[in-house]
């Protein structure tokens, strides 16, 4: 039973992961086009309108605090079923 639940926590983790991807990808493309790609915050980016550069930069770190959460929930689950076996 431990195995079964280190699988599907493993695989959770991989869905957690992607999801930080691409918030982080999405906020990285924002950050990008406000520093450097002459878009004001406010202006449309994607059918969205384009965050503050400081506030991009945000949620850049929220991105990647959610895959690294990801990745340590991974490599628990792995631990787990490796010491189950």
């Amino acid at each position: 039973m431990r195995r079964v639940w280190s699988f599907v926590l493993s695989w959770a983790a991989v869905l957690v992961m992607l999801y930080g991807a691409l918030f982080l990808a999405a906020a990285a493309a924002d950050a990008y086009m406000v520093a450097f790609g002459g878009l004001k915050p406010g202006d449309l980016l994607w059918g969205y309108p384009a965050a503050p550069l400081g506030e991009a930069l945000i949620e850049v770190g929220i991105g990647a605090g959610i895959v690294a959460v990801g990745f340590w929930v991974r490599v628990y689950a792995r631990r787990l079923r490796l010491a189950d076996s």
